[in-house]
């Protein structure tokens, strides 16, 4: 798998364990695993997108 950067948090993606998963199971290609599982966006992601758009 090659390396790939979060497109939500900016998080660098190497091992298979770093990429989020879609609802069927497959890694997404576009978010981490703290970001993206089950192919939504996890409340760490939407508390740190807050903080970001508060600032």
């Amino acid at each position: 798998m090659e390396s790939k950067k979060c497109t939500s948090c900016g998080a660098l993606m190497q091992k298979p364990e770093d990429f989020g998963k879609e609802k069927n199971g497959e890694a997404s290609a576009e978010y981490c695993s703290r970001c993206w599982q089950d192919g939504t966006f996890t409340d760490w992601a939407v508390s740190a997108n807050l903080e970001v758009s508060t600032e």
